[in-house]
């Protein structure tokens, strides 16, 4: 599994950080979901949906998924870091869809763009991590 994520990766990889809700919003299978992402969280079938079409969609090789304007990015990371540096009230909970479990961390920065400004991250399958960053 961890060859094929890989491999899937490299094929996908662009330089810098991609926005799949400019990048990809008429996908064919995920641009309901991507266009819903700018107003809402998304649910665990929607992370699951959007990582299991990873192969169509760019995977960014930045890989350090700090900070971000409002959008969702899909991340393929050597290995996974919290990243909470300079993020506050973080909290951690997980998800389920079908045999899948979605570990989802949701923290605000420090020092936020707006009061409300939020990000999650979701992670379901190994290296690969989804970041929704918003304005709630």
């Amino acid at each position: 599994m961890n060859l094929e994520n890989s491999q899937i990766a490299e094929n996908n990889r662009m330089s810098g950080i991609r926005n799949l809700q400019t990048n990809h919003r008429n996908h064919p299978d995920v641009g309901n979901i991507i266009r819903r992402s700018e107003d809402n969280w998304l649910s665990a079938s929607d992370v699951y949906s959007i990582l299991s079409h990873r192969e169509s969609l760019t995977v960014s090789t930045n890989q350090n998924p700090r900070r971000g304007v409002e959008g969702l990015y899909l991340f393929y990371c050597h290995r996974f870091l919290n990243y909470r540096n300079g993020f506050v009230g973080t909290r951690r909970f997980t998800r389920r869809h079908g045999e899948h479990t979605i570990r989802v961390t949701q923290s605000r920065p420090l020092r936020p763009v707006a009061p409300t400004y939020s990000r999650r991250l979701h992670r379901c399958y190994p290296r690969f991590v989804l970041v929704h960053y918003r304005i709630v």
